[in-house]
């Protein structure tokens, strides 16, 4: 007998149900199926762990729930994440920051990459595919957005 998968879509499973009972007028239904939401994405969901890291980058190894954190950083998700600019466009992520003085030991067999050699630190040249491809992106998302706030004030 084949074994069967997992169903793993339970956010979007609550999102699907809490707005279904909210369009059908069902208020108590919708709060209830929204507060489970919340605590599903809160304590459950397997997510990135976001502790900074010593490298100033949120930690992305697996955690349990947006308030848990990975085995590294344990207790380290203290007071309100902040938003650093991170990414090619220096789009915001929220990440805790590491508390004054702590220093996270390297885990034992962590490689070392040996993918850049010493000495080389700009990265590669982006090629004119991909130049093309991000601006393509970037104008389907404009039309995206200028066609919804068009849409939004017709009414």
């Amino acid at each position: 007998m084949a074994r069967r998968k997992k169903f793993r879509a339970w956010g979007l499973a609550l999102t699907a149900a809490a707005s279904f009972a909210f369009v059908q007028d069902r208020w108590l239904a919708g709060l209830v199926l929204s507060g489970v939401l919340v605590l599903y994405l809160v304590f459950v969901r397997k997510t990135g762990c976001r502790v900074q890291t010593l490298t100033d980058r949120p930690c992305s190894n697996s955690a349990r729930g947006y308030a848990g954190t990975c085995k590294l950083h344990t207790g380290s998700k203290q007071g309100m994440p902040v938003l650093r600019a991170l990414g090619m466009f220096g789009s915001p992520r929220l990440m805790w920051l590491r508390p004054e003085g702590v220093q996270v030991p390297r885990r034992a067999g962590q490689p070392v990459s040996a993918m850049r050699e010493v000495g080389t630190a700009e990265p590669p040249a982006r090629t004119g595919r991909e130049t093309i491809m991000l601006w393509v992106t970037i104008s389907g998302v404009v039309v995206a957005v200028a066609a919804f706030l068009r849409d939004l004030i017709a009414g």
